[in-house]
């Protein structure tokens, strides 16, 4: 039988081939009978063959080895010396000034695959804070982080948002916790009050508010009307009026407005009643007295004259005289110092009177002493002395045409800090 054997390798071969499959050496035909064909020569071809097979794969093993060295040496300079690899390394390490120092060594598409990785963080640690997988102190903390890793001048977008969120949410589960502290301990007021903080950026927390806050309407509404009606009949109608409107505040229930007229109406009225008491304290009338601290006074009345005259004209005396296109009108007292000094009599401060729509500012005071003929000015440094009792006028000049109209004249002014009001006409 005739076979094929690669000299070069050894390779045995069935079919009848011109070159190696296995090394590519043309083949030679070789008659095993053959004696040129020997034990010996067959011995070296496999020798020959195993020799090439072991070369063979001592090199696959060392092409593999140094492929895989390459590409470790390759993945080693892409990992380590990448401007975003080292980014990241000192961002976990925390190394924020090394970060800022950096990028001015960064290219614009660097700075903008780390403020998109930025992006993504500030997003995390709101999402985390939402569920509760990091205390508020741990996200701000995180946040800090963030805007320390962002490079000077460059605004990170989302950072405000997400910042702006955590800080809600912490709030509303604080307002939320608040509330219900009040609730337990009766305070409804101020647990409506934080429930109202509560926002939306929390559903759950949010809804569960808003269900109290009703709960809480009805309640509140009750309590400040109950309170509005007692004080209503205590007639405290001002502070009634404001626990009402409280109540209409919470719910707007018919009894409730009803107590509200009520309130409006008792309030009016005692207001009215308010502003007579003190016009009927102010009101000078005839044989009012008024004490202060050195003086007792006392209104004897006032009247229309062209003439203000001393208090004796049986014989020569002086008195004031009004010009012809002019009219007193005339306020006389009765004044007597009841200190131990003597006390000066120009008391008489801020005085108004009023004609119709016109308005006057001006007075003359003057004095007369009992019995005496002469009627004397009063200047700032006029005193009478202790017991003394003089007669006091303050006139004040209106046009003459007064006499022939019916329009109102009011004069007000003030003594010892308490104001005075004559209603003339």
């Amino acid at each position: 039988m005739k076979k094929f054997r690669c000299v070069k390798c050894g390779y045995e071969m069935r079919k009848n081939l011109k070159f190696c499959p296995e090394c590519g050496q043309k083949i030679e035909e070789i008659d095993k009978m053959d004696e040129l064909y020997t034990d010996d020569k067959e011995n070296k071809a496999e020798k020959t063959y195993k020799f090439s097979a072991m070369l063979k794969r001592i090199n696959i093993k060392f092409v593999i080895i140094g492929g895989i060295v390459l590409i470790a040496a390759i993945v080693f300079i892409c990992v380590f010396n990448n401007n975003y690899n080292k980014f990241i390394r000192n961002y976990n390490a925390g190394k924020t000034d090394v970060i800022k120092e950096s990028y001015d060594k960064y290219d614009d598409k660097d700075i903008e695959k780390i403020y998109k990785y930025l992006s993504a963080e500030v997003h995390s640690i709101r999402d985390d804070y939402y569920n509760d997988k990091i205390s508020y102190e741990d996200a701000q903390n995180e946040l800090k982080k963030i805007i320390d890793s962002c490079k000077s001048g460059k605004t990170l977008p989302d950072y405000a948002t997400c910042k702006s969120d955590i800080e809600k949410i912490h709030n509303t589960r604080n307002a939320f916790q608040k509330a219900q502290e009040y609730y337990n301990n009766g305070k409804y007021e101020n647990a409506y009050d934080s429930y109202k903080k509560v926002e939306s950026i929390d559903d759950k927390l949010y809804e569960n508010a808003q269900s109290k806050m009703e709960e809480l309407k009805s309640i509140l509404a009750e309590q400040y009307y109950n309170s509005a009606k007692d004080k209503y009949e205590g007639q405290a109608y001002s502070t009634a009026l404001t626990d009402i409107n409280k109540a209409i505040s919470y719910n707007s229930d018919e009894k409730y407005q009803e107590l509200k007229e009520k309130c409006q109406q008792g309030e009016s009225e005692a207001k009215a009643a308010k502003a007579e008491e003190d016009r009927q304290k102010k009101l000078l009338t005839p044989g009012k007295e008024i004490n202060t601290s050195r003086f007792n006074i006392e209104y004897v009345g006032a009247e229309f004259t062209s003439k203000i005259l001393p208090e004796r004209t049986s014989s020569a005396y002086s008195y004031w005289n009004c010009p012809n296109d002019s009219i007193y009108v005339d306020l006389k007292f009765y004044v007597t110092n009841t200190s131990d000094y003597s006390a000066n009599i120009d008391f008489v401060k801020n005085f108004s009177a009023s004609y119709g729509t016109k308005k006057y500012s001006g007075s003359s005071e003057g004095y007369c002493e009992l019995g005496s003929n002469s009627l004397d000015t009063i200047f700032s440094s006029t005193n009478i002395t202790p017991l003394k009792k003089v007669a006091y006028h303050i006139a004040v000049k209106l046009p003459y045409e007064v006499i022939n109209t019916n329009d109102s004249i009011t004069i007000t002014f003030k003594i010892d800090g308490e104001e005075q009001l004559l209603e003339f006409r």
